[in-house]
């Protein structure tokens, strides 16, 4: 999400995305007083996001993508993920197949698993999970009910689970809260570098919309599809390339360029 930025260039990145995704008026306000470096531009997104003060503990779903010849995987990257984020983005955790090179990590040419964040105290982490068994792959974020003193405050522990829900954690995130704003998207650098494959979120081997590979949440204790009724204020936003496409709310959508 935010491996390759300055602390400068995230709170652009973050300005960008939390417009395009319409969090509230007084959320905005905060942001204005950002610096807003030119180099912001070259990230571009996908997706779907909630801005609802009901926010869920938890986010999953299949992801599909395919490898591609990339143009320069030395130093560009396509990542698509699921995400929870404090109300600022500061801080967050995600999950998802990525392909290229994102700060420490590196998949030139296959399609690799990949989990991210940043916690309370402003540490950033991110690991390559490996190539993932099938290209339609499920991915998790979630608070597993742990919160602990971690560097400088209390902190929320979120385990990141790839297959199968009931899959021991592939890895551990912490944020200062134990819910978050959801998130689901393709994240491009540099914008149009890079052909990239049409991405399918919530749906099944077939690319058809399907409540049995849906991108869920977790609100009032359990997973639910992300849908108007589980939880509202959702919006679609795009940069072009890449753009969105809906299969059916919000629970299945495909990004493409």
């Amino acid at each position: 999400m935010y491996g390759r930025a300055s602390a400068g260039l995230v709170k652009h990145r973050l300005w960008q995305r939390l417009v395009g995704i319409g969090l509230t008026i007084a959320l905005c306000a905060t942001f204005m007083g950002f610096p807003q470096p030119t180099l912001a531009t070259v990230h571009a997104y996908a997706g779907i996001s909630s801005s609802s003060s009901t926010e869920p503990s938890g986010i999953r779903g299949y992801i599909y993508t395919s490898p591609f010849t990339m143009n320069n995987s030395s130093n560009d990257f396509v990542a698509d993920f699921v995400n929870l984020c404090k109300a600022s983005c500061t801080q967050w955790t995600q999950t998802g197949p990525y392909q290229g090179h994102i700060k420490t990590i590196s998949s030139p040419t296959a399609v690799h698993m990949y989990s991210e964040g940043t916690d309370g105290c402003a540490n950033y982490g991110i690991v390559d999970l490996g190539a993932p068994p099938s290209l339609n792959y499920f991915y998790q974020t979630a608070y597993v009910g742990v919160h602990q003193n971690v560097d400088c405050e209390t902190q929320y522990k979120y385990s990141i689970v790839v297959g199968y829900g009931g899959n021991p954690p592939s890895d551990t995130r912490w944020m200062s809260g134990s819910v978050g704003i959801p998130i689901a998207e393709t994240e491009v650098y540099p914008a149009g570098s890079e052909p990239n494959p049409t991405t399918f979120f919530g749906t099944n081997n077939s690319h058809a919309a399907s409540t049995a590979y849906a991108i869920d949440i977790v609100i009032s204790g359990g997973f639910k599809h992300w849908t108007n009724g589980n939880i509202c204020c959702t919006s679609s936003f795009h940069n072009d390339p890449p753009y969105y496409y809906n299969l059916a709310q919000w629970y299945s959508f495909e990004t493409y360029h």
